[in-house]
């Protein structure tokens, strides 16, 4: 049936939500959210910005530190799913590299390509770090290349393995201190996620992950040699979450004034001889 011109039909999530444990896996709670159809004029809907964001033929986002900003502001949602999860990454010149990239990456890993994304600098064009020491700096041919793998077995198995490993060497319990002390309490945090970070395993863990890895990094699909790591997620609302908090401390961040506000431009990234990245000298205000 029909509606009548200049209604349109829209889903209404209660706000009632409430979250239970699935039995079918005892590691990933999902929502049990009631819905209900509404009926409202098309005009009431938020209308999208329009002309801001533009990709090139390559399915690249061309955009600013500024407009990116005002739509993680503005429209975080359509952000991640629209552009973060779908464009070309900018540290590839074609399409055809990229997918080229994902394809080895899909093989050594046993995942299906469309499982694998790019984030942060390489994707983006430039940092959204919420650190003044990187943040708005463009990437450039030193810039990591971070790898999200999503995929359910990968993660179980994985996790699995290391939570048996941390519970042999006890670890949070009698060490403190140390790199292997502070690598637990990171795992910690990125458990909230349901996320494990490949390049970050013991060795006896991740040995010939890290062969794989090396061989990936050597292809230079991007052009140049990078460095790559790989975070795993067990699903996609663990990444779209991931995105969704790293969006709104950017955020936070810019609003507090404890952050550099976007300009019309990336700003360059200056790297001490050791590599390692710097400050830009620029005030918290940013000038536009």
């Amino acid at each position: 049936m029909g509606l009548p011109q200049g209604f349109g039909i829209s889903v209404c999530l209660s706000e009632s939500t409430q979250w239970a444990l699935p039995q079918s896996s005892p590691d990933l709670q999902r929502a049990n959210v009631p819905k209900g159809w509404d009926i409202s004029p098309t005009s009431r809907r938020r209308q999208p910005h329009e002309g801001r964001m533009r990709l090139d033929d390559h399915w690249r986002v061309e955009w600013s530190p500024k407009e990116f900003f005002e739509l993680a502001r503005n429209e975080p949602r359509r952000l991640i799913n629209q552009y973060l999860l779908q464009a070309t990454p900018k540290a590839f010149l074609t399409f055809d590299r990229y997918y080229n990239f994902l394809e080895h990456v899909a093989d050594c890993f046993n995942v299906p390509p469309r499982s694998i994304i790019l984030r942060g600098s390489c994707q983006i064009g430039f940092s959204i770090k919420p650190n003044n020491d990187k943040l708005w700096q463009q990437h450039d041919d030193k810039s990591d290349l971070d790898l999200a793998a999503v995929d359910a077995d990968f993660y179980d198995d994985t996790e699995r393995k290391l939570r048996r490993w941390e519970q042999a060497s006890r670890l949070g319990e009698v060490q403190t201190g140390g790199r292997d002390a502070q690598r637990f309490e990171s795992r910690q945090q990125d458990r909230f996620y349901h996320c494990c970070r490949l390049h970050d395993l013991p060795n006896h863990l991740s040995g010939h992950y890290r062969d794989a890895i090396e061989d990936i990094a050597d292809q230079a699909y991007s052009g140049t040699w990078r460095p790559v790591k790989i975070f795993i997620y067990r699903d996609w609302w663990a990444l779209r979450s991931r995105y969704e908090s790293d969006l709104r401390r950017l955020c936070d961040g810019v609003k507090l004034g404890n952050l550099v506000e976007p300009g019309n431009a990336a700003l360059p990234r200056l790297r001490s001889p050791d590599g390692s990245t710097g400050h830009s000298g620029r005030s918290t205000r940013n000038p536009v």
